[in-house]
């Protein structure tokens, strides 16, 4: 627990590349539209009447937030707040794919708009913390839960 109504997911993934020759990381979607694609982490919100906001420490709305990189992203809709953060620089280094309007979805695009390589036997690291909290956060409360979380 973060505060009395909010606490923390922290989620480490990796990725090996056990074969013997080069590994990409993509989809369709990477070759000729970029932003389409996303990575290894994605989290869908619950859909409500209205689309939830979306906001980092210097951007706001999907357009503005889908594709940046920032070191944390914040969701929030009617009486909740979610808050992603890239917990260590690589995962930081990743654009946000971020939709709001046609469904609720964060992610860490680990492909936005060209392939990851993965040389053979190299493993692609990434963690994510998601604070998950009751009521709408702003971007002070935000960023304030993301430093207790993340310890930055």
């Amino acid at each position: 627990m973060l505060t009395d109504a909010a606490w923390a997911l922290d989620l480490t993934f990796a990725l090996t590349n056990v074969t013997a020759g080069p590994l990409t990381l993509g989809s369709p979607a990477t070759n000729g539209r970029p932003g389409a694609a996303y990575g290894g982490f994605f989290w869908r919100a619950r859909k409500e009447s209205a689309a939830p906001d979306v906001f980092t420490a210097d951007r706001q709305g999907e357009a503005g937030v889908h594709g940046s990189r920032a070191d944390w992203l914040a969701l929030t809709g009617a009486t909740w707040s979610l808050v992603f953060a890239g917990a260590t620089e690589a995962t930081r280094r990743d654009p946000w794919f971020v939709r709001t309007a046609e469904y609720p979805g964060v992610g860490s695009s680990l492909a936005h708009d060209t392939r990851t390589p993965i040389a053979p036997g190299a493993t692609l690291v990434r963690r994510i913390v998601t604070v998950v909290a009751d009521g709408r956060l702003d971007a002070d409360g935000a960023a304030t839960l993301v430093r207790k979380a993340v310890g930055t």
